[in-house]
């Protein structure tokens, strides 16, 4: 059995393609917890907090809900696989990470919560950053977000005239990745699973702008 520790994007659409167990971790004592955990073969650890006030929040959601489970994991299912859904918002390039001053409170949350995967005992245990993920939902993604605006209101915005890059991955793709991997016997102590293309802001907007050539494009200038 497949568990999921959050509910959300990736393990409802995950749920559309492969059988799995969703449950919301974060609200589970640890004796609601374990019968879950004990008849899992992989538990895909995916519950975390992306926006917060303040550190505190995010350290308790991604960190210290993390080592709860994990710690669980190995008490009584020490043969399943865990994996950690991380994030490249940590790093400085593919191979290395920033400084953790430079950091945001999310990403210094997800890096402690990682290092603290890669050092425990667990043998079959991996850390997956997923590039950025495109949701088809304005909610969750920039990408969706522009699209979303071309067709509702005829007009978009961009910001330094739409020179930022996104590695974008469809959902449904990184669901499949995600599934091969509790497939395997060996997994990766650290995983980057991205399309390696990344593309600009103008890139779309300009795609949007060739089917809709009304299509108002608005530039904001940040420094």
């Amino acid at each position: 059995m497949i568990l999921f520790t959050g509910t959300g994007a990736l393990a409802k659409s995950f749920s559309a393609f492969y059988p799995c167990t969703i449950v919301s971790a974060r609200h589970l004592s640890d004796e609601d917890l374990i019968p879950y955990i004990s008849s899992a073969n992989v538990i895909i650890h995916n519950a975390a907090v992306i926006q917060a006030a303040e550190l505190s929040v995010y350290t308790d959601s991604n960190f210290l809900l993390t080592k709860r489970i994990l710690e669980l994991v190995y008490r009584i299912n020490p043969g399943a696989t865990f994996i950690n859904i991380s994030s490249m918002s940590m790093l400085k390039t593919q191979d290395t990470y920033l400084q953790a001053e430079d950091m945001t409170d999310y990403a210094f949350s997800k890096y402690i919560a990682e290092q603290y995967c890669l050092r425990h005992p667990l043998k079959k245990l991996s850390n997956v950053r997923f590039s950025t993920l495109f949701y088809e939902d304005p909610v969750r993604d920039g990408l969706s977000k522009l699209a979303f605006d071309a067709i509702t209101t005829t007009k978009i915005k961009i910001y330094n005239n739409g020179e930022a890059k996104r590695d974008f991955i469809p959902l449904e793709i990184a669901v499949k990745y995600l599934y091969k991997l509790s497939q395997q016997t060996d997994t990766p102590r650290k995983l980057n699973i991205a399309s390696g293309d990344p593309l600009s802001f103008s890139h779309f907007s300009n795609i949007l702008q060739f089917h809709n050539p009304s299509l108002e494009i608005e530039n904001i200038s940040i420094k």
